[in-house]
């Protein structure tokens, strides 16, 4: 499948991400076939991803009270009666882009370049866990007393979406977007190598 991809825009419907066959990573038998389809397949869902992260940004940057703020604020915050300077600052910290540079380099690591149990039988590609029974795939080595699961995802890009709010929201990756603040408070565009340092979490 060819996606021109302009920028951040992407010449392709979203639903049609989402449902595209996945490639059988495994079938690959050159290395660098295999890392190139890898890449080639999640880079256009990221970008995807940080498109819609863009449009809930632009529009808590405007400030203006809406339903669509309130929405906004209450998926990435708590305390949304009044959505204050304060609240906006607060917001603005974790409503923003990953760069793919990131998401690429772990959901290859995690995956086993997409060729894992969890990326096959759950769309699972970055490793994420699940607390409730049924709710994924029982890991083969878990330990006694433990309840944890791999979390199962109807499709990739779900997976994808997952993975960039848990680094948006995740109380041990506050050290990625204190570098990405960082960044833009500097006017620069935030750069995936800088902000891995705030990954030791992961």
């Amino acid at each position: 499948m060819k996606i021109k991809i302009i920028g951040l825009v992407l010449l392709i419907s979203l639903p049609l991400l989402a449902n595209a066959a996945v490639p059988d990573f495994a079938s690959y038998t050159d290395v660098k076939q295999k890392k190139a389809a890898f890449f080639d397949y999640m880079y256009p869902l990221i970008l995807a991803e940080n498109k819609k992260i863009l449009a809930e940004r632009n529009i808590v940057k405007s400030a203006t009270a809406s339903p669509e703020l309130t929405k906004i604020c209450e998926r990435y915050s708590k305390d949304c009666g009044t959505i204050d300077d304060k609240k906006i600052k607060a917001l603005l910290k974790r409503v923003d882009v990953i760069p793919p540079s990131i998401a690429l380099a772990q959901g290859a690591n995690e995956s086993s370049w997409g060729t894992s149990r969890f990326a096959r039988k759950a769309s699972n590609f970055f490793g994420q866990w699940c607390y409730k029974k049924g709710c994924g795939i029982v890991p083969a080595r878990r330990e006694a007393g433990t309840k944890h699961e791999v979390r199962k995802f109807s499709n990739p890009q779900r997976s994808v979406g997952a993975y960039i709010f848990n680094l948006n929201t995740g109380r041990v990756y506050a050290g990625l977007r204190n570098i990405r603040v960082d960044f833009r408070t500097k006017s620069k565009k935030p750069n995936g190598y800088e902000l891995a340092k705030g990954l030791n979490k992961y």
